[in-house]
């Protein structure tokens, strides 16, 4: 999807600031959108930035404040000067984001008002924060004319009434709005009461409309001018029934209400408003506008933004398997030609789906966390003005001329390393770790749930015990005989599931067939592989030349049948270590909304921090409602223990990627039921749940997402209910 940059822009409240920003606002696509921000409170700016989904905080000013909270991690814009996003704008491809020329046409309405007023009006700077205010610059100029040719002229003299249809008007401000839905969570209509002096309270009638609120001012001290077209307003909504939606606790209706954000230093509405409120049986609800704006956001890590300027897409990958050329749709009418200078610059959304194909440690899903955008800059980043993560893929600048873009995939071991990123602590995973991802591959990848039947863990383990290889039927029965409910009733045709399983083993290369030929002067049993066969052979043992044929026809009366091994000299001991794994995988892949190639994950994650040495036998990045959750976990064979100085150790990492902000979980796994020893073992690892917990933990709506039978297991630990041959995790 294609859609407007949504930009933050951070300066000291003044009249001629306010002016120059609003100014430029207008001139953008989505200019009504753009909040603005005072400076200082770091914390709020980057809290309300994020709810707000916006992609680039800019310093406006260019005060020493408003800098340091345009350089917050995964805020920045690539470039100043010429190349920023408000640079001027040109005939030609430039930085600037795009304006609102190529969508005015997408607006619908026959009440396109081009307002004026007298410069000395004590209503003026809230009128061009009202209305918006093109300015004097090459495009604001070209804009105004394309403007003025679908509107009306309206002048509001100097202490005169505001027009009583003003609350309808499509005015410069609105038709930055062209061709976008906004699906955040907004304010509704809402009366701003402000100071018309003051830019601050200036600041709050712009950021309520900008967080999607349908606004109506209230000036103080001025309220003769306005409130007849402030009547009209509410009159409509509540002929609409707009106002008329609310619910009292027992399910009644509360009778119409409409918020009013309190945007003045007064304890009090002003009475003419409150008058106004009472004669048509209407509920104020009072809030400051700092608790207003808090209280405004788009969910979940979605973009508020949505646009019709979208297009689904399956394309192959480069031939490295990490790198994918995604179509972007085109905006608006196309390029403008000689209708003068406008902006370029838009927003592309990639959502990601699913993805095949990919190499086993690499991946397209990189987590909803702004300090993932370096991450992105690194793999993605040339010739970018910004590229950051979202919930379900990324958002990238690119020309609104482009009709393909570039995205790459990121080391999995690079996303989950950043999660513990501090000083003493480092991560790289083990070279056993490299081998059980390729090997997990090879038998299907982390979505197969081969290591989750019995009989096909049977199967492998009898063929990597054999030293000769074992002959088909002998897999097959194996399968038959370890089987247990496998497949479930509805899965499949049970009597084909034995030799399904090892046709499955056969396509995906697991199982190499290989011959056993007798040494004709030694006697000994040699194994030979296909490519090995020739008509002149070597004895391994006895060092002896040998015919082929000779071997094969010594003994008329005993067949010479083929035999299989596993791939790669797979031996029992690893094949024990990788099956618990993997089947621990599919079980938390099965879990997700995603398929298992968007799952980061890396095996055998060896994690070093200031007093900690460990090895987790699994991490992986999950999706809970648009945010990232990591689960770290200790898997144990039949023969292993869960024990509690593991655990411990996995609570420190635990801690660690809390204090980065990101919510995790201790997993701990068995292949077999767990033992009394290891019952009281994770009772007692969860009696002391971890202290720090990330901002807006849903960890007690985690453990209930994941808990058996509606349970919610303590604090600090992860519950997965236990399918036949599924392992057992707590």
């Amino acid at each position: 999807m294609a859609r407007p940059v949504r930009i933050g822009l951070v300066f000291e409240p003044s009249a001629e600031v306010l002016r120059s920003a609003v100014e430029e606002a207008t001139l953008l696509w989505g200019g009504q959108y753009q909040p603005f921000f005072r400076p200082g409170d770091l914390d709020q700016i980057e809290r309300l930035s994020r709810r707000l989904g916006l992609d680039v905080l800019l310093a406006f000013d260019r005060t020493g404040a408003s800098e340091e909270a345009a350089a917050l991690d995964g805020f920045q814009w690539q470039g100043r000067e010429g190349w920023g996003p408000l640079a001027p704008a040109q005939d030609y491809v430039n930085h600037r984001l795009l304006g609102p020329e190529r969508v005015l046409d997408e607006l619908r309405g026959d009440s396109w008002v081009l307002p004026d007023w007298a410069a000395d009006d004590p209503l003026a700077d809230l009128f061009q924060v009202w209305f918006g205010l093109y300015g004097a610059s090459a495009q604001g100029l070209s804009l105004k004319e394309q403007f003025a040719v679908r509107a009306a002229q309206v002048r509001i003299d100097d202490g005169a009434e505001v027009p009583t249809s003003v609350g309808s008007w499509i005015t410069p401000i609105t038709v930055t709005g062209s061709a976008i839905e906004y699906m955040g969570i907004s304010p509704g209509p809402v009366f701003v009461v402000v100071d018309p002096c003051d830019p601050e309270s200036l600041m709050a009638l712009w950021n309520a409309r900008a967080c999607g609120g349908h606004v109506f001012p209230i000036p103080v001290g001025h309220e003769e001018r306005i409130l007849p077209a402030a009547e009209s307003w509410l009159e409509r909504l509540l002929a609409d029934g707009e106002l008329r939606r609310w619910m009292a606790g027992d399910g009644t209706p509360a009778g119409p209400r409409i918020s009013v954000w309190e945007a003045t230093d007064s304890a009090e509405l002003p009475a003419r408003l409150v008058e106004l409120l009472g004669s048509h049986d209407v509920t104020p609800m009072v809030v400051p506008s700092d608790f207003g704006l808090d209280g405004a956001y788009g969910w979940r890590g979605d973009h508020p933004f949505t646009t019709g300027y979208a297009q689904s897409f399956a394309q192959p990958l480069e031939s490295d398997g990490r790198v994918a050329r995604i179509p972007v749709p085109g905006v608006g009418g196309g390029v403008q030609g000689s209708r003068g200078p406008c902006g370029d610059i838009v927003a592309v959304q990639v959502e990601i789906s699913g993805s095949s194909g990919v190499r086993p440690d690499w991946t397209f899903s990189v987590p909803n966390k702004r300090s993932y955008a370096r991450v992105l800059l690194h793999y993605d980043g040339v010739l970018l003005s910004f590229i950051r993560p979202v919930a379900e893929g990324l958002v990238l600048s690119a020309s609104s001329g482009t009709r393909e873009v570039l995205v790459s995939a990121v080391p999995s071991s690079t996303i989950l390393d950043k999660m513990i990123e501090g000083t003493g602590w480092s991560a790289h995973q083990t070279p056993g770790g490299v081998f059980m991802t390729r090997f997990i591959e090879r038998l299907g990848g982390p979505g197969s749930t081969l290591a989750n039947q019995p009989g096909a863990r049977a199967a492998l383990l009898d063929v990597a015990g054999s030293q000769q290889g074992r002959p088909s039927g002998a897999i097959v029965e194996s399968v038959k005989r370890w089987r247990a409910s496998w497949p479930e009733p509805l899965a499949g045709n049970a009597e084909g599931y034995p030799a399904a399983v090892f046709q499955f083993l056969l396509r995906q290369a697991i199982l190499r067939p290989v011959l056993p030929i007798e040494c004709p002067h030694c006697t000994s049993l040699v194994v030979f592989r296909p490519e090995d066969l020739a008509t002149q052979m070597k004895c391994e043992m006895c060092l002896r030349e040998f015919p082929l044929g000779l071997a094969m026809g010594m003994k008329p009366g005993r067949r010479n049948e083929w035999r299989y091994q596993l791939a790669g000299h797979v031996g029992t001991e690893r094949l024990r270590e990788a099956l618990p794994v993997m089947a621990s995988l599919q079980v938390l892949c099965s879990g997700s909304p995603y398929r298992e190639s968007m799952i980061p994950y890396v095996l055998g994650w060896a994690v070093k921090g200031p007093n900690l040495d460990c090895e987790v036998d699994l991490a992986a990045v999950l999706d809970y409602r648009g945010m990232p959750v990591v689960v770290i976990g200790e898997i144990k064979s039949r023969q292993g223990a869960i024990d509690l100085n593991d655990l411990e150790k996995l609570r420190q990492v635990q801690q660690q990627i809390r204090g980065r902000g990101v919510e995790c979980f201790v997993m701990a796994a068995v292949m077999r039921e767990l033992s009394g020893d290891e019952t009281r073992t994770l009772r007692e690892f969860a009696r002391r749940p971890p202290r720090t917990l990330p901002a807006d933990s849903a960890i007690e709506q985690s453990c209930r997402s994941f808990s058996p039978s509606g349970t919610s297991p303590r604090r600090g630990t992860t519950s997965i209910t236990r399918a036949p041959g599924r392992p057992r995790t707590e």
